[in-house]
């Protein structure tokens, strides 16, 4: 359960992120189309009253509010704004310069700005600090320049406020969550500690009554000579015992998760042992198996788990190969990772999903799942302890049949 806590509140720290982040980009991206709408506006009005900001009465005389309805001028806007304008003669050279409303640009900065951006061809755009238009009419070309910074400083401290209080927003909520985590998930943990008390006890209970009738069987036939149908009452007994020991498997998987003992482990050696041990089954449908186990292999992990899996995955191919067909199995490392493939040749149908192999009690074919034995349980034990070293169980159909993948970590925690 402490690993679904940590994932809880993972998810509600990047869930309460996202939505911040979602919040500060739009905030952005509005303010910025604001002081941008503004400057232009702004601009347009001082290109339009012959590359001066209107007095009030100018404003109102000459029906700007009209033309540019969302930009207010009052009073104090012809001696508050800063700006300067660029004139041009025929040969788009600067020949004169404004500069009654702005001290922070020399002459000569404002003749190489209005060219620059005159050569750019573009009406309207930034120059560093200032938002600029060019107006070319009867009296000539001129660049307005618009002095922004303080609409810049302005968006910066918003924006500095904005993510100041996202951050610790973000921070509180998560360690709220991370506190009330436990309360949250409480009652799925009683929910999965009762389930496995269940399948624990079910399946003690099963097998003595399973160890009875096995004995039974066997004593028939001791008396009375084998037939069919003391044969199929032993045969299903082993069955239900498997599939007992496999419910069991995975009951206690979670329980031993915190407590699991990781050592160093030869996967190399033990890889080799547990698929030879396959060769006398596989022998009997006349399989070929090739082996390719990259020597000196060392793992920090679960000897037992590790065999289990392994073990799982080479049960698996040899009980689904195909007659007088073929297994591949090989060890291979790369970097951090370790990676164990087993191919077998296979009757696979068209539609098999392999993601669904992986699912507890699923069986893509009955009848032959019937035939082997198979309950559906083993691959999902398989990818558990693959998820615990760190790393996955995969499936995907190849040319000759299917093909099993499992990587882990070297140093799996």
């Amino acid at each position: 359960m402490k690993r679904l806590q940590r994932k809880l509140i993972c998810i509600v720290f990047l869930a309460v992120s996202g939505v911040f982040l979602a919040v500060f980009f739009i905030t952005f991206i509005s303010f910025s189309y604001y002081n941008t709408s503004q400057a232009d506006s702004m601009t347009q009005i001082i290109s339009l009253n012959n590359g001066l900001v209107p007095n009030i009465q100018e404003y109102k005389n000459n029906n700007y509010s009209e033309v540019l309805p969302y930009l207010k001028i009052n009073e104090e806007s012809e001696f508050e704004t800063r700006y300067f304008v660029v004139y041009f003669d025929e040969n788009d050279e600067a020949e004169n310069v404004n500069m009654e409303h702005v001290a922070s640009v020399s002459w000569d900065d404002a003749v190489e700005m209005g060219e620059t951006v005159l050569a750019d061809e573009k009406n309207t755009g930034y120059y560093g600090q200032y938002r600029y238009r060019i107006t070319s009419g009867t009296n000539g070309t001129f660049a307005v320049f618009l002095d922004c910074s303080d609409d810049f400083a302005s968006r910066s401290v918003v924006m500095g406020i904005v993510g100041i209080t996202a951050v610790v927003i973000i921070i509180l909520i998560t360690v709220i969550f991370g506190i009330c985590a436990k309360r949250v998930v409480k009652p799925f943990a009683e929910n999965a500690a009762q389930q496995k008390q269940f399948i624990t006890d079910a399946s003690h209970e099963l097998k003595t009554p399973l160890a009875i009738i096995s004995a039974n069987a066997e004593v028939l036939q001791y008396k009375n000579g084998s037939n069919d149908w003391t044969q199929n009452i032993i045969t299903q007994t082993k069955r239900m015992s498997k599939l007992i020991s496999d419910l069991l498997s995975l009951s206690k998987m979670d329980e031993l998760d915190e407590n699991v003992v990781m050592e160093s482990v030869d996967l190399s050696a033990l890889a080799a042992e547990t698929v030879e041990s396959f060769q006398e089954v596989i022998g009997q449908k006349n399989v070929r198996m090739e082996t390719i186990i990259t020597p000196d292999i060392t793992v920090k992990g679960n000897t037992e788990q590790l065999k289990q899996m392994i073990s799982i995955l080479s049960e698996n191919a040899s009980k689904y190969v195909t007659q007088d067909g073929l297994i591949k199995a090989s060890l291979t490392a790369s970097g951090k990772r370790v990676t164990f493939r087993i191919e077998n040749t296979a009757d696979i149908e068209e539609d098999l999903d392999c993601k669904r192999l992986f699912d507890r009690f699923y069986r893509p074919d009955s009848s032959r799942s019937s035939e082997t034995g198979g309950h559906g349980i083993g691959l999902s034990i398989a990818q558990k302890i693959a998820t615990r070293h760190g790393g996955s169980l995969t499936a995907e159909k190849t040319e000759i049949g299917i093909c099993f993948v499992a990587e882990i970590v070297k140093n799996a925690m």
